[in-house]
């Protein structure tokens, strides 16, 4: 049997929506901070069109991309052509070893059957501009953490941003533990599931997130493993986060699933999805 913890977190904001009081009763403990190049820093609401309220407001956060500008690529580095301060048109996949930061004043396109890859667990993908992003059909957008940000967002049929199984670090204490062929599943929002009648010493991943259930941005945590010594169980799931200020549409898929468990390791627990729209 797959024993197996899987979580995904799905916050649509539309229009003016107002937080409804529930987030205090659900919140903790603060989450701990890990090492995390990209962690939310937290804002406050501004009381705008469309930005979240009540009780999540606290929790929304802007991701510091020009801070991060060692990562940063033209748009000629990514195959494209253009700026990002006009409009970029990317029409060549990229195959990328680390982090990507992009930022400007202008739209991004990337066409048909292109495929932006980095297959490193944690590996971050954000793109903030002022106009447009269109992702073309059959795109492939694949990376540990995958963040869009602009006026207008707009996933085409069959696109897909892909974030399962590459997941940074999990807190700790809530991956799966093992135990002969029975190793547990690991926690996120639940405890992970363990096939074991008793759990003296076999048991799923510690239940963490809770505190940011209105904005989640947790990874998955990996699975249990037959072995203390070696990981057989897989990763947990990335973060995914889309957001528009005004329009958003999506006919294409949008992942974060964890890996797949086996009888030497237990199933991963997925990571967090963030859709942020005034209009979906």
């Amino acid at each position: 049997m797959r024993c197996v913890a899987w979580w995904a977190v799905l916050f649509a904001a539309l229009g003016a929506a107002r937080g409804d009081g529930i987030l205090p009763a659900l919140a903790l403990a603060p989450e701990p901070r890990h090492n995390d190049r990209f962690a939310l820093a937290p804002v406050e609401a501004d009381g705008g069109g469309g930005d979240v309220g009540g009780a999540a407001a606290g929790l929304r956060g802007e991701l510091q991309c020009q801070m991060y500008s060692a990562n940063s690529r033209t748009c000629e580095e990514l195959n494209g052509s253009g700026s990002f301060n006009t409009t970029c048109v990317i029409s060549s996949s990229s195959s990328l070893d680390g982090d990507l930061c992009v930022y400007g004043d202008g739209s991004l396109e990337i066409r048909p059957h292109v495929k932006i890859i980095c297959p490193v667990r944690g590996c971050y993908l954000t793109v903030n501009v002022s106009g447009s992003i269109t992702i073309g059909e059959h795109v492939e957008v694949i990376g540990g953490s995958v963040s869009f940000d602009a006026a207008n967002v707009t996933l085409n049929h069959h696109s897909t941003i892909n974030t399962t199984a590459l997941a940074g670090e999990a807190p700790p204490q809530t991956s799966g533990t093992p135990h002969s062929l029975e190793a547990a599943g690991g926690g996120h929002g639940g405890r992970g599931a363990s096939c074991k009648v008793s759990n003296d010493i076999n048991w799923g991943g510690d239940v963490y997130a809770w505190s940011m259930l209105a904005w989640p941005w947790s990874y998955g945590s990996m699975g249990g493993s037959l072995s203390a010594d070696q990981q057989f169980g897989g990763y947990g799931g990335g973060r995914v986060m889309l957001r528009a200020r005004d329009f958003m549409n999506i006919d294409g898929h949008v992942l974060a699933e964890g890996g797949v468990g086996s009888l030497k390791g237990g199933g991963e627990s997925g990571g967090s999805i963030i859709i942020h729209a005034l209009k979906l």
